[in-house]
């Protein structure tokens, strides 16, 4: 990416005009080199923020299946009270 920022994007000839003038390939090329360099931009600042998402939802899931456990461990004592409770009457 540095070769690009350095070498290809501040030429002051780089521009699409002058692609577009040169030859049929070029304007395509001087577009893809472009979109490239966004990409890594974008990329590289949505990492952080994807990596993050990633490991929330991995820490949601693991507290939903702790959760989902705690709720069936009171559904099996709640039963079991019900029980005691029919006993006595």
């Amino acid at each position: 990416m540095k070769t690009i920022e350095t070498d290809i994007m501040v030429h002051p000839d780089y521009t699409f005009e002058n692609a577009f003038h040169s030859s049929k390939a070029a304007p395509a090329f001087y577009d893809w080199v472009r979109a490239v360099r966004d990409y890594f931009y974008v990329f590289r600042e949505i990492e952080p923020r994807r990596d993050a998402y990633m490991l929330a939802d991995i820490q949601y899931r693991h507290k939903k299946k702790e959760t989902e456990a705690k709720r069936e461990e009171v559904r099996k004592a709640e039963i079991e009270v019900q029980k005691l409770r029919n006993e006595q009457s």
